[in-house]
């Protein structure tokens, strides 16, 4: 009170600014900053959401994990720039590969990790074949020509499994491991899981 009348103050501040830093924050904790495809982050989360929308309408979920072959060799030859532009390039042919409502994340390093909804069998062996295929397409580097492949490896998640997020992705990646120790730039579709809700 001042003279005897209750005076009130009101401050306003402007938090756009502010609002837009954290989004922009959060964001960046779930992109991966040279791919600019989702991270490891982000398909933690994507994952078990996936398998929710699985069970709830009874469509097959496909994970498939990913291993360039042969890119250590293209860091240590051509150096982590050209390493680091071949995955750029890597990045967009599998983006224009897939479709639009396929979920591809850059797992670490030169692996990734594919989510696809509501596939049947046949046509995951069919794009995982197209994905080696668009892979193994040389980039251009000045004179040379930079040739990497990929190996796959699939595992299908049933709406009646009662598989985690975690034991999925592990299954896709002991396939994957499969494909590599067979020869390398092919598909192995990871063996079924038996337990049941």
């Amino acid at each position: 009170m001042i003279d005897g009348r209750e005076r009130r103050s009101l401050f306003i501040h402007d938090i756009t600014e502010r609002q837009q830093l954290e989004r922009l924050r959060d964001q960046q904790a779930r992109e991966d900053v040279l791919t600019k495809l989702p991270n490891r982050r982000a398909l933690d989360e994507r994952l078990p959401e996936a398998m929710a929308r699985t069970r709830r309408t009874q469509q097959p979920l496909a994970v498939l994990f990913m291993d360039l072959d042969g890119f250590k060799a293209i860091n240590d030859t051509h150096g982590h720039a050209m390493g680091d532009e071949l995955l750029r390039v890597i990045t967009k042919r599998l983006v224009q590969a897939i479709r639009e409502t396929d979920y591809v994340a850059r797992w670490a390093g030169d692996e990734f990790v594919l989510l696809l909804e509501g596939s049947e069998p046949t046509a995951i062996e069919q794009l995982a074949d197209k994905l080696i295929q668009v892979v193994q397409e040389p980039m251009a580097a000045g004179k040379a020509a930079l040739n990497v492949s990929v190996s796959i490896g699939v595992a299908l998640y049933l709406p009646a499994s009662a598989e985690t997020a975690n034991e999925l992705l592990k299954r896709a990646d002991v396939a994957m491991y499969e494909a590599k120790r067979s020869g390398k730039a092919q598909v192995r579709i990871a063996h079924p899981v038996d337990k049941a809700c």
